[in-house]
């Protein structure tokens, strides 16, 4: 992690969050990640042409690293630029995540 960081963010379940933005890019081409520091990461979108509600809560114990500086962050994404990119470290056995405070918008890996 460097100081830089106003999120990190390590996990092992590669393949479980690439199965959920599957799921998430049948539906959506944008969402909202929320980051939280007491909870952990959720996502709550709703498609109104579909009807389909997403709700997906993932608590901090699902994690095996997890630091967020602030009390909550929301990043928004494009759901295929984001799933294509998990696709790519779908052979790792475990992925970091991290925010640049200098770039909230912008999720890396």
């Amino acid at each position: 992690m460097e100081d830089n960081n106003i999120l990190y963010i390590k996990l092992s379940n590669i393949n479980e969050m690439i199965t959920l933005f599957r799921v998430l890019s049948d539906n959506f081409n944008t969402i909202t990640i929320k980051f939280n520091k007491s909870f952990g990461m959720s996502i709550i979108e709703i498609d109104k042409l579909t009807n389909v509600i997403i709700k997906v809560k993932i608590p901090l114990t699902s994690f095996i690293e997890y630091y967020i500086d602030i009390d909550e962050l929301a990043v928004n994404i494009n759901v295929k630029s984001f799933l294509e990119s998990l696709e790519e470290y779908n052979d790792v056995e475990i992925l970091t995540l991290f925010v640049d405070r200098d770039d909230t918008n912008e999720i890396n890996f």
